[in-house]
């Protein structure tokens, strides 16, 4: 043989480089995203178990003093936001327990700064029903994508 033909090439072509790096860039963009949408999502049901403490609290002011608002001392702050009520008690809802109807009480958790960029400044609002059940309120700014399932837009009995 000659010394022409015992010589082989070992190592990886340029193309073969260029198509593993691309694949590998493809794959750390997707868990990236995957986690970043995670951590936002950790920040919304952070602001559904805020919400949760106060529909009870909200339920009792409203059997007992007809309004929606929280007793002085439960104002309710996060590291990522605070929580308001606001509205005005339905009257019909109240008096049409078997009805599923809006109390005309809205919870709101308006996200601040130290929350993701995606929820920062934005705010998730829900509608509580007379059964104890939220609705996302069409105050809502956050990114569909980040509300959760279980706040799926209830329709009012006619």
């Amino acid at each position: 043989m000659s010394p022409i033909q015992m010589h082989r090439q070992s190592g990886f072509s340029l193309i073969e480089v260029m198509i593993t790096v691309a694949i590998v860039s493809i794959l750390v963009v997707m868990v990236v995203s995957s986690q970043q949408s995670r951590g936002t999502k950790a920040q919304v049901m952070e602001a559904m178990a805020v919400f949760d403490t106060q529909r009870i609290q909200v339920a009792y002011t409203i059997a007992k003093e007809n309004a929606c608002s929280l007793p002085s001392d439960t104002s309710v702050s996060s590291k990522y936001g605070a929580s308001t009520v606001t509205g005005a008690v339905n009257a019909n809802a109240i008096a049409n327990p078997k009805k599923l109807l809006k109390t005309g009480c809205i919870l709101t958790f308006t996200f601040n700064t130290s929350a993701r960029s995606v929820l920062a400044n934005k705010r998730l609002a829900v509608d509580i029903f007379n059964n104890g059940t939220l609705s996302k309120a069409v105050t809502t700014t956050i990114n569909q994508e980040f509300i959760p399932k279980q706040l799926k837009t209830q329709v009012e009995d006619p």
